[in-house]
């Protein structure tokens, strides 16, 4: 997962302190980020903890219509060294509830075994099919 602060100014982004302002119980800074491709993401970073809490992001939407999903970061865990969030809702809405993802386990660097790689073996055939060639076409 990449949000959009990590590497940021390598990637061109532009950054504005918008305003410092309560969000969930939280002291947060809200912070505009221009990407290089010139998208507005508006982010929210815990004044305390420098941890990312909320992200609007822009999307579009089926019709091809453009609109802004909001992506926000929960529970917080210390996983080998890193933080990460264990709880992640996005969209939502007045009449519509987020989608909730919680992640309960995080492996970082697990030995996986490289067979695991392999192309897998074709599947057997279980009958013959025999297309009988086209007829010619009469000349005309």
């Amino acid at each position: 997962m990449r949000g959009p602060l990590v590497d940021a100014v390598a990637r061109g982004a532009r950054f504005t302190l918008i305003a410092r302002e309560p969000l969930d119980g939280r002291d947060c800074y809200r912070i505009e980020v221009r990407t290089g491709g010139g998208a507005r993401e508006l982010v929210w970073v815990d004044a305390a903890s420098f941890l990312e809490v909320r992200l609007d992001r822009p999307t579009w939407g089926r019709d091809g219509r453009p609109g802004t999903t909001t992506v926000r970061y929960r529970d917080w865990r210390q996983v080998q060294g890193l933080q990460l969030p264990s709880v992640m809702e996005i969209g939502g809405g007045p009449d519509k509830a987020p989608d909730r993802m919680v992640i309960e386990k995080v492996a970082i660097n697990p030995h996986i075994d490289d067979a695991r790689f392999d192309r897998p073996s074709a599947p057997p055939h279980k009958a013959t099919i025999t297309i009988p060639p086209t007829p010619a076409q009469p000349p005309r």
